[in-house]
């Protein structure tokens, strides 16, 4: 039996996952771990392999030159945007496909004004300001944005202050 897509999202997986959590009191625990490492000579600062459920990949991060970096790879706060754009147009294309609005065009910008300040300096100012996240589509998404920003996970963690842990283990 053929896949069916809607927006490049595979409906049946999309049920099968919520049937899944339906099951389990609304509840489909999930986890990602990233173990990276800090390259003590030149770029990149910082890599990492990170899993797909089919492929590994290495991602490579430098600092900007104005923070000591090389700022030959994108920056952490470059990773967090994108994954904050790429998660909301993924969660957004997932409702309208369950609700079954063909898309034709759907591109998202995201801009983050930041300040550097508090990160070289003992200010107390937030680091950063504000994120916007701009649309463009072939349809109004009024109802379908709602909906997304409610389920989306990266704008939830942005969101909300989540529990943040850390600790030193012996090497």
């Amino acid at each position: 039996m053929g896949e069916e897509y809607l927006n490049n999202v595979n409906l049946k997986l999309l049920k099968e996952t919520e049937s899944k959590a339906k099951g389990n009191g609304n509840s489909f625990p999930t986890k990602k771990v990233i173990t990276g490492r800090l390259t003590l000579r030149g770029s990149p600062e910082f890599e990492a392999t990170v899993a797909s459920n089919l492929s590994n990949f290495t991602l490579q991060a430098d600092e900007p030159p104005a923070l000591g970096g090389s700022g030959v790879n994108p920056t952490p706060l470059t990773y967090l945007l994108f994954g904050l754009v790429s998660c909301f147009t993924t969660t957004l294309a997932n409702q309208c496909a369950i609700s079954g609005i063909k898309l034709e065009k759907l591109e998202v910008t995201g801009t983050m004004n930041y300040d550097l300040g508090p990160v070289v300096t003992e200010s107390d100012a937030p680091i950063v300001k504000d994120v916007t996240l701009s649309l463009k589509s072939d349809k109004d998404l009024t109802e379908m944005i709602k909906k997304a920003r409610k389920h989306c996970p990266s704008l939830f963690a942005i969101e909300n202050p989540i529990k943040t842990t850390i600790v030193q283990e012996k090497s």
